[in-house]
């Protein structure tokens, strides 16, 4: 949905232009070596701002559903993460990119 406000994220100099809002499916892998449909699934992230100046994604709280329990864990080697939300379920797996 479209509109026009302002939002100063944090350790931002200054506000940044929003430019609307709406809801976001990002494909996910669940495990790091896992292959086929299951090894595969989806975020669903709902109410995001469209800053097209920003520089990064940033996830907010308060969650909601399988959003509201989520834990963060560190792979093997401290950059990997992985994501599980309510009951443990895997929500998402992201490598680290070294460039």
């Amino acid at each position: 949905m479209p509109f026009t406000a302002s939002a100063t994220p944090y350790m931002a100099s200054r506000p940044m232009e929003v430019l609307g809002v709406g809801v976001v499916h990002i494909p996910v892998k669940l495990f790091p070596k896992g292959s086929g449909p299951e090894a595969h699934g989806t975020l669903y992230l709902r109410n995001v701002l469209h800053v097209p100046l920003g520089v990064c994604n940033i996830v907010g709280s308060p969650g909601t559903g399988d959003y509201s329990e989520v834990k963060i864990q560190l792979g093997d080697n401290n950059q990997d993460v992985a994501m599980t939300g309510q009951g443990g379920r895997r929500l998402g797996y992201f490598e680290s990119r070294r460039h």
